[in-house]
């Protein structure tokens, strides 16, 4: 009888295959590690109207993630970049060249690589948030 053990441990995913015989367990001798997507979260609407509830957008990441590169991009509808952030704490205030940019639906991008991830591969998140104002 064949089994494959799976294990996680500290955002890492290990899959090993053993195989039974009698009363005998034997572990194969390839355990194939991958790493968990980091976890996180984008708002889909945000109110920049200064009553200190949701008035940035700004992605909320999880503690299991510790981020290498990152970079936030948002678009108006003509594709115009609104915003642009390198640091993961610095959120859109809802502003374009210093004025209140109108109520709509925007388009976001977010490019990150995590921390002591080995072959750096590029993330990429997108999707639509609405501005109310």
């Amino acid at each position: 009888m064949k089994q494959i053990i799976i294990t996680l441990t500290a955002g890492l995913l290990t899959l090993a295959p053993r195989s039974i015989q009698a009363d005998q367990t034997n572990l194969g001798p390839f355990p194939i590690s991958l790493p968990l997507a980091c976890k996180f979260f984008v708002p889909n609407a945000f109110s920049p109207n200064e009553d200190g509830q949701n008035d940035i957008f700004v992605p909320g990441f999880g503690a299991d993630c510790t981020l290498a590169t990152y970079n936030l991009r948002v678009f108006n509808r003509w594709g115009t970049l609104v915003f642009e952030s390198l640091a993961q704490e610095t959120g859109w205030d809802g502003e374009f060249r210093n004025q209140p940019a109108p109520q709509g639906v925007y388009l976001y991008s977010i490019q990150y690589t995590l921390e002591g991830d080995g072959d750096s591969d590029i993330q990429i998140q997108s999707g639509e948030v609405s501005l109310l104002r």
